[in-house]
């Protein structure tokens, strides 16, 4: 969406007038349309990734499997073996990776015309080399399952089905096979499904040769956990390994008789997203001549945000870096860019040459095995998921993808911050928020003891999921955006739910009002009283306001709630929140009952079912102007208008009708025409005349006061002057019903008192009198 001008267009102010005027609820004047002016501004642009659309995935998913069904048919018109050059492809391929989003049709084409011609077709009924690397239907549609879902299973907890349902199949597989009892997950035994056979030799080499696995990687490298040292980190340096540290540690190993061979430094680490200083730390293992490697596992994701890339200053100075795709780059699991400066170091490690393997590209050394930079033989053909990715998407979608999590990730610090009950633990740096529940003078353990509490109890309600850390001792909930399309406003959506399963139709996620909850049923003692969302709960500010009495003039009322407004954006699919918040909003009404069934308030398909009171949004112009429609409804297609609502700018009020509007302005006409009449008969009295309406005298007045006209001139002048430098008080609110004319004797009773407001000033104007300054404001 463009941004739009300063004002409306001439067009749109018709549309509305048209719009307002044949409800005959909503009057248009001059006036108010310049209200209208003032209040649009410039509209943001949203974000424009969809990362996993269901409708976008079904479309896309039946071209990709028609394009997959029809290399089946087609297999055998491919030479079976490869006929192209080594660096075929680098050719046939940009430099660099698109800007802006590419259509699946382009990218198949590149498929079709570029990929296949280097594909070795291992599913040709003409292939017969090396072993068969067999695939079925079946096959194919459980990794379209696997993809879809993309679990990480790392433990039972993070996904209880995946383990169990791995025991029960691998323990049919061995039923089938006849293997013994021991083998099964019921006894002692079990099975457990690895990559590849080489991956499982190692295991089971490993298993031998240690009963207990603890530090893996140096386990597979032969180096015994003692000599892999973890430094300490401390807040003071918001938990990044310190040069000062790592210095000490290197100089007390070398006194130890110990060599370091082996740095890893990260680049937002799991606990907290620290950032260890990359320049100094590669300087000093540059002086000792010890490998420097850098782990961006989660956060290298973020650093092609040109504002986040200097997070990997230094990274110059590492001999290896690493990043995982399938953590916050929008690939599924399993993907992990691994980057070395030096690739023979790897290739003497790791590599293996026996006969069968022996070929012409791979003897002339022209070409890369990737089978000697990694500990498994056989690798999947992980780079295409990458590749589609980087095409489907483009640079620029990729970084509002991460740029949206960062900020959705400083909302939800804010409100973490606003409530005296929490902590900030850790600073946060991208998408991770790492706070903790902070009681009333209570010792660290008490506080520990209740933050685990707080965590199994959240966690076991079933609606959300979080985690947690131990940073400096302290039990710390960790709190990270990851669900791929967010955009705030649905994040903001899930703050206001108050059901886990909500016609918003996005996932519950944590909020505080939850954990006030939580935290009331185990009886902790809280600094203060929290900050509400709306609609959550009692509380000054946010909570929704109380009815006014029955038959309230409800046109001198100017609802607003700042502390609502600088929370959450005022848009379309808040607005409403946000108008039930006012006294305007009727409990009764049909849309509180959908509220309630954790139905979306505005769904039309279930109000029409409905007779009685309803609320409509029936003009936008977000985010500055919103109209506001209550009407009954009678039926399906029977609906009467009663009253309209302005969202203006963050204050709402209520439109008057237009028989009022009527009445106001004849009253205001009879009422001066009638003071026109009563001064004009002071003054023929004061200078000798009678009046019209008064009987003649035909005695000779008694001796009149002779008029100064100089001296009333130069009073006249005082008092105009006054009146420039003092500014009469603003007119008192308007009478409820219709307008009654003053007297005529008003003459007689002599001029009023100059300190008291005129009893029988007429209903004032709604329209042209009234604005949020006149209003009575009622936050």
């Amino acid at each position: 969406m463009k941004n739009k001008e300063a004002f409306i267009p001439k067009e749109t102010v018709k549309r509305l007038a048209t719009i307002h005027m044949t409800t005959q609820n909503l009057p248009i004047t001059d006036l108010l349309l310049c209200e209208f002016h003032k209040f649009i501004s410039k509209m943001e642009n949203g974000l424009n990734l969809k990362a996993m659309d269901a409708e976008q995935l079904r479309e896309h998913g039946h071209k990709m499997v028609d394009f997959i069904a029809d290399y089946y048919k087609t297999i055998e018109s491919f030479p079976v073996l490869s006929q192209v050059e080594p660096g075929y492809l680098r050719k046939l391929l940009p430099d660099s990776a698109p800007v802006q989003p590419e259509s699946l049709q382009a990218v198949l084409e590149d498929v079709q015309t570029k990929i296949l011609p280097g594909v070795t077709h291992w599913q040709s009924p003409d292939y017969f080399a090396y072993f068969p690397s067999n695939s079925s239907v079946a096959g194919f549609l459980g990794e379209m399952l696997s993809a879809g879902i993309n679990m990480v299973g790392f433990s039972w907890i993070t996904s209880p089905a995946a383990t169990e349902l791995e025991m029960i199949v691998l323990d049919w597989l061995a039923n089938m096979l006849k293997l013994p009892d021991d083998f099964l997950s019921t006894g002692a035994g079990g099975g457990v499904i690895q990559g590849t056979a080489s991956e499982a030799l190692l295991v089971v080499l490993l298993a031998a040769r240690d009963k207990v696995l603890r530090e893996k990687a140096c386990q597979i490298a032969g180096i015994h956990p003692e000599n892999c040292k973890l430094i300490r980190t401390e807040i003071c340096n918001e938990y990044a390994l310190s040069p000062e540290s790592l210095t000490d540690a290197i100089s007390h190993d070398l006194a130890s008789g110990l060599i370091p061979l082996f740095l890893c430094a990260t680049v937002g680490t799991t606990s907290s997203t620290a950032v260890d200083p990359l320049l100094a730390l590669g300087k000093i293992t540059k002086r000792y001549g010890i490998w420097f490697h850098v782990d961006a596992a989660y956060a290298g994701s973020a650093c092609i945000c040109p504002e986040y890339r200097h997070h990997l200053n230094g990274i110059e100075e590492a001999d290896s870096f690493n990043m995982n795709c399938h953590k916050w780059f929008l690939t599924n699991f399993d993907c992990s860019a691994l980057w070395i400066k030096d690739r023979h170091a790897l290739i003497q490690s790791l590599s293996t040459n026996p006969e069968f393997l022996k070929n012409k590209a791979s003897q002339g050394g022209t070409v890369v095995d990737y089978k000697d930079w990694q500990i498994p033989l056989g690798r999947r053909f992980r780079s295409l998921k990458l590749w589609m990715v980087l095409r489907l998407y483009g640079v620029e979608n990729l970084q509002s993808y991460i740029r949206n999590h960062i900020d959705l990730a400083k909302h939800f610090e804010h409100l973490v911050s606003q409530d005296p009950r929490f902590e900030m633990v850790a600073t946060r740096t991208f998408s991770l928020v790492c706070f903790r529940v902070v009681p009333v003078n209570k010792n660290e353990d008490y506080v520990n003891k209740v933050n685990r509490e707080l965590l199994d109890a959240v966690n076991s309600s079933g609606k959300i999921f979080i985690s947690h850390t131990a940073l400096s001792g302290k039990y710390v909930l960790r709190f990270v955006i990851n669900y791929p399309s967010f955009s705030k406003y649905d994040f903001l959506g899930c703050l206001l739910k108050r059901e886990p399963e909500s016609a918003y139709g996005f996932g519950y996620l944590f909020n505080i009002v939850e954990a006030s909850t939580v935290l009331i049923k185990l009886g902790v003692e809280m600094a203060a009283t929290p900050m509400l969302p709306p609609n959550l709960g009692p509380g000054d500010g946010n909570a929704p306001a109380a009815p006014l009495p029955p038959g309230t003039d409800m046109t001198g009322i100017c609802f607003r709630d700042q502390l609502w407004l600088n929370t959450y954006p005022l848009d379309r699919n808040l607005v409403f929140d946000y108008f039930a918040l006012s006294p305007f909003y009727d409990y009764t009404c049909n849309n509180e009952q959908l509220r309630m069934r954790s139905i979306h308030p505005l769904d039309i398909s279930h109000l029409s079912k409905m007779t009685g009171i309803e609320f409509m949004v029936s003009e936008v112009m977000e985010p500055h102007l919103f109209v506001m429609r209550k009407q009954k409804r009678d039926g399906p297609e029977k609906v009467t208008p009663m009253l309209t609502y302005y969202v203006l700018d963050g204050s709402i009020y209520q439109a008057p009708q237009l028989c009022n509007v009527f009445a106001a302005r004849v009253g205001r006409a009879l009422y001066h025409i009638s003071k026109a009449f009563t001064t004009a008969a002071s003054k023929l009295e004061k200078i000798g005349h009678d009046s019209e309406n008064e009987n003649v005298s035909l005695e000779p007045k008694a001796a009149k006061e002779t008029i100064d006209f100089k001296e009333v001139k130069r009073v006249d002048h005082i008092l105009a002057s006054l009146q420039r430098k003092l500014p009469p008080a603003p007119q008192p609110p308007p009478f409820p019903e219709g307008y009654t004319p003053p007297s005529t004797a008003e003459g007689d009773q002599g001029p009023p008192e100059t300190d008291q407001p005129d009893p029988k000033l007429p209903l004032v104007d709604p329209i042209l009198d009234q604005g949020p300054s006149k209003r009575q404001k009622y936050t």
